[in-house]
């Protein structure tokens, strides 16, 4: 009886909560997972009938994927359910396109400028996203090579290449390893989080000139003028 009072209030409580929205998948495998399980959670999980949930399903989608999830329409709607998110895996959801999606993502975008805070933490959130992907997938892509961390680092500004110039060679001389995706991503967060601190973050220069016209402003020196002989 208890238990069956405890379901009850937890139904209650749920329907106070506010409804996740579906957003609409545009062939980005980077967001593959993510739409399929908040897909899941909110239409498949609330329906047994097949042919609604395709239907839903054509409706969350877009363009090309949304062409492909149609062409199973005419199909049972038992049948034709599956084999759309069959389909949608198949070119999404495979381990290798999304870790290839990532890494040219992290490769391709343009340097981060110094005391750019903004756009590190950016390409923090994409290296962390990447790291926790690759783990929840349980794959290791063969992209992660030197040459890739190498243009994946030279994204970042001069100081912080120098920094983890020194990490790196702590990784590979002490620790005797090689170096990983999540050794930068580690990095990168740090000092991300570090550059994005309420008060010490916003680093400046010392002794700034004060402007023209302050009253702090240096004077020049005097003109002395030459006397006549």
């Amino acid at each position: 009886m208890q238990q069956l009072l405890q379901r009850q209030q937890e139904s209650r409580l749920a329907l106070t909560l506010p409804q996740p929205e579906v957003h609409t998948f545009s062939g980005d495998p980077i967001e593959y997972w993510g739409f399929i399980r908040t897909f899941q959670n909110v239409i498949e999980s609330k329906t047994t009938s097949d042919s609604a949930r395709l239907y839903h399903l054509v409706q969350y989608t877009s363009e090309e994927e949304q062409e492909l999830v149609s062409s199973c329409l005419s199909m049972k709607p038992e049948e034709g359910y599956q084999e759309a998110r069959s389909l949608l895996k198949k070119r999404y959801g495979q381990s290798y396109w999304i870790a290839t999606a990532y890494v040219n993502k992290l490769k391709k975008g343009p340097p981060i400028k110094a005391e750019d805070n903004s756009a590190l933490r950016r390409f923090s959130f994409l290296l962390t996203g990447y790291k926790n992907t690759q783990r929840e997938i349980g794959y290791i892509s063969k992209k992660e090579n030197p040459d890739t961390l190498k243009v994946i680092v030279n994204r970042l500004p001069y100081g912080l290449k120098l920094k983890w110039r020194d990490v790196a060679d702590r990784i590979t001389e002490a620790e005797e390893r090689e170096i990983t995706i999540e050794d930068i991503d580690g990095f990168v967060t740090s000092k991300a989080r570090a550059a994005t601190l309420a008060i010490f973050g916003n680093v400046t220069k010392d002794n700034p000139v004060p402007p023209r016209g302050s009253k702090f402003r240096e004077k020049p020196p005097p003109k002395v003028s030459k006397l006549r002989h």
